[in-house]
């Protein structure tokens, strides 16, 4: 409600705006805000107000007081002399002579008035006294066919009319913009004018005012001229459609008392008979016409061979004799295909003779009219024939009108024989009109003969109707094959949306019953089968049924084509994504990193087939791929060589996927850093090192250098070394290498390799012990190796072993000879 509310509104709104522009005026004398008036006024509004006899009284005292005005100004000028001075002065001559013709253009449109109103009179009058004449015995059947002709004609005048009257309206419209553009004009010189002092400027802005006046009162007048056309357009179809009534009055009347008589039929037999002689005697006359120009003809080209040189004149010569025996061709096929309808015209009359008097069986009528249809497509088929060649002749005239447009002041023989080649081309064109309109005479003779079976026929069955309906042609093709074609294509549609259904569902329960691996691919491959390329497929099955114009058969394959390539394309994609998961499932597990390198190739491979599918399709198109190749490859190297670097840690990436040095949550070494692989990307690896900052790094970088991959460590070995003092005895030493096997050998998650007494050391007697901790852990292994000491010092305490550290001894040699050893501390160690 408040929607219809709103358009109300506005309606109204805009109504009111219109009465307020029709009654507007910006300051204009009497007449002109006469003839301002709003371009909505109505003729009878007009008619009310205006008498045109009064009108054409005024208008012709103005005319004599614009007659006098003129004479003056020529007066003025011709005393001022000087040819600068008198311009003001011709200028405002000039528009008075407009504004005279213009009132002389109103007092023709007030006297057409005057002739449209007695016409209107008049045909109200004929309907009035045909009406109240009472009717004939008998009326001639021939007049009745005129009148039914005349009609026809004037029915199809209706639009013309209407026509006539839009532009009427229009050209008001335009005349009332005139008049404000010449009102602001005035109203920028009268500003000029009162701005400025200069009395030199100030007369010659009063000269512009003064001309500015005269424009306004010109597109008055022309206001009030486009008024009194339209009224007279509107009075036109007023006559118009009276005259038609009265059209339609009497055909309605001599209906009634129509007579188709033997002597109708015999009369107008004669008359074909007398237009096929005289048919005769115009081809004999054209044939021998034909010999003539075409001897001319051969003289032409044998002068052009003749010739030393060829030169535009004999040339165009030749191409005039030319175009004037195909003029002569195309008389001499009118000829005949007007003699060719003779026989049918005749048949049509004894036909209609038949049929107006209830000669003939309903059957018969029946098959008349199928064959009145053929007739009626074939005439069709001529009629557009002709018009191509129209087509023809009139482009191959604008390109001869060019050329001679382009010739040269001195080519005059020249544009001689090209003159002629135009008069002959205009002579096919009015010779392809003229036929056209006796195939339209037969057409409408046909349409005749149709309409009286019909109205003969008491009921027309469905049957007949709907054939009739199908035989109706669009676009070059009947309604029943339109309907062909579209069950067709919906058929084809319908069909392959099923059978995709089918196969879908008959995949989904094989898949339940069997689970195999093959029946998800297959259904989703079908799956991925689109409607719209079946819509596609459809309608190009459908256009194989149909006769098209020139190139819709090339579009259709095309479009087909490229909705195939499309279609491929689509599965492809699904295959080699499918394709490049189990490649990666089954080199790898589905983790982080292998979701990452997934993502990778399958960016990589739908980049190079959508790139291929982008170009085939280019191509199917019409248009050159190769340009678009050879762009693609200059882009990708020039992309490659700007971003080598990240394409070398992509690369890399790849290669972390591929290979798997290492994966997500390995302990790794690498130079001087260590730590757990947090995250392997396109271009970085980031790790988190013991201290606990991120490390980050470039893959093409981390694969550069040499990793110590501890996660793959699957049992670690162990070097410790220990040493004891030089005064350990013999035997004790002997005993050191067991103590150690066994307490290695106590400890779980250890396998003791060897324990050997390896050295003679600077301050100590050193053993060497290796064995395995079968853990890769390595707080596992801190606490192995943290209760093997623990047990060695306390079993060395027991044995009495010293451990040995940095000492020294000093030997000092006394006076009597003996030796002594003095103790002393260990030194301090250096930095």
């Amino acid at each position: 409600m408040m929607t219809i509310r709103r358009y109300c509104l506005f309606y109204i709104a805009l109504v009111f705006s219109i009465a307020l522009v029709g009654n507007h005026v910006h300051g204009q004398p009497t007449e002109t805000a006469a003839v301002a008036s709003s371009t909505q006024v109505t003729s009878a509004t007009v008619a009310t107000e205006i008498d045109p006899k009064v009108k054409i009284e005024q208008l012709q005292g103005k005319r004599k007081s614009l007659q006098e005005q003129i004479a003056a100004k020529q007066a003025a000028a011709n005393e001022v002399g000087d040819a600068t001075a008198a311009a003001p002065i011709n200028r405002q001559i000039e528009l008075i002579q407009t504004i005279d013709l213009i009132q002389g253009q109103r007092i023709t449109a007030y006297e057409q008035w005057i002739l449209l109103d007695e016409q209107l009179k008049q045909a109200k009058d004929e309907l009035d006294k045909l009406r109240e004449t009472p009717l004939e015995e008998s009326s001639s059947f021939l007049e009745y066919n005129r009148l039914r002709e005349q009609l026809t004609v004037e029915e199809a005048r209706k639009d013309t009319v209407n026509n006539r009257i839009e532009l009427a309206q229009n050209s008001l419209k335009q005349a009332q913009s005139m008049l404000d553009q010449r009102n602001t004009q005035l109203a920028q010189v009268r500003a000029k004018s009162e701005n400025t002092e200069d009395e030199t400027v100030r007369q010659q802005l009063a000269a512009d005012m003064l001309a500015a006046q005269y424009q306004i009162r010109a597109a008055s007048e022309t206001i009030g001229l486009r008024k009194t056309d339209l009224h007279n357009e509107e009075a036109s179809k007023n006559v118009y459609q009276a005259n038609l009534t009265l059209l339609q009055e009497r055909v309605k009347r001599i209906e009634q008392t129509v007579v188709f008589s033997q002597d109708d039929l015999q009369d107008q037999k004669n008359r074909l008979a007398k237009e096929e002689f005289t048919l005769s005697q115009e081809l004999d006359k054209a044939q021998k016409a034909k010999a003539k120009v075409q001897d001319r003809l051969d003289k032409a080209n044998q002068k052009r061979a003749a010739a030393a040189a060829s030169t535009p004149a004999l040339d165009e010569e030749a191409n005039a004799k030319q175009y004037e025996l195909e003029a002569v061709n195309i008389r001499i096929e009118s000829i005949n295909s007007s003699l060719k309808w003779i026989p049918v015209r005749t048949s049509l009359w004894q036909k209609r003779y038949d049929v107006f008097n209830q000669l003939v069986e309903e059957t018969t009528m029946l098959e008349w009219k199928q064959e009145l249809s053929a007739n009626i497509e074939t005439l069709n088929q001529s009629n557009r024939s002709i018009g191509f060649s129209l087509e023809e002749k009139q482009s191959r005239i604008t390109t001869i009108r060019n050329s001679l447009s382009n010739l040269s002041a001195e080519a005059s023989e020249a544009k001689k024989w090209i003159e002629e080649q135009i008069t002959f081309l205009d002579q096919a064109i009015s010779l392809y009109r003229e036929r056209q309109s006796q195939l339209e005479s037969v057409r409408r003779l046909h349409n005749k003969l149709l309409d009286e079976i019909n109205a003969q026929i008491s009921q027309q069955t469905w049957d007949e109707y709907i054939k009739t309906l199908l035989e109706q042609e669009y676009y070059l093709n009947s309604a029943r094959v339109w309907m062909y074609a579209l069950t067709v294509g919906l058929i084809v549609f319908i069909v392959c949306f099923f059978v995709r259904w089918m196969v879908m569902w008959r995949l989904r329960i094989l898949a339940k019953d069997y689970k195999s691996a093959v029946t998800p691919v297959a259904s989703e491959t079908v799956k991925r089968i689109k409607p719209l390329f079946f819509l596609v497929l459809a309608s190009y099955v459908a256009s194989k049924l149909l006769v098209l114009y020139e190139g819709y058969p090339t579009y259709m394959n095309r479009l087909f084509i490229i909705a195939l390539i499309l279609q491929c394309a689509i599965i492809t994609s699904y295959y080699l994504k499918q394709w490049i998961l189990k490649y990666l499932l089954t080199k790898s597990k589905r983790d982080e990193t292998s979701m990452s390198a997934m993502a990778i190739f399958n960016f990589i491979g739908q980049l190079s087939l959508w790139a291929i599918t982008l170009i085939l399709v280019v191509q199917n198109m019409g248009y050159d791929a190769t340009g678009l190749v050879t762009g693609l490859g200059i882009g990708g190297i020039a992309i490659a060589l700007a971003v080598q670097k990240v394409l070398g840690d992509l690369f890399a990436s790849l290669s972390i996927v591929l290979d798997k040095p290492f994966v997500h949550g390995d302990f790794v070494i690498f130079d001087t850093y260590l730590g757990n692989i947090e995250h392997i990307g396109i271009k970085s690896t980031r790790i988190r090192s013991l201290t606990g900052e991120q490390i980050v790094c470039s893959n093409s970088d981390l694969l550069n250098t040499r990793i110590r991959n501890f996660k793959r460590m699957h049992e670690r070995r162990i070097v410790f070394a220990l040493g004891v003092t030089y005064q350990t005895p013999a035997d004790k030493l002997e005993k050191i290498p067991v103590m150690i096997r066994e307490i290695v050998d106590n400890r779980e998650l250890v396998r003791f390799d060897r324990s050997h007494f390896k050295a003679y050391g600077d301050f100590s007697l050193n053993f060497e012990t290796v064995y395995y901790v079968l853990s890769p852990d390595y707080p596992v292994y801190m606490d192995i190796q943290q209760d093997i000491n623990l047990k060695l010092f306390r079993k060395f305490e027991e044995e009495g072993i010293e451990f040995a550290y940095p000492t020294q001894t000093v030997f000092v040699e006394k006076s009597n000879g003996e030796t002594g050893a003095n103790w002393q501390a260990p030194p301090e160690p250096t930095q």
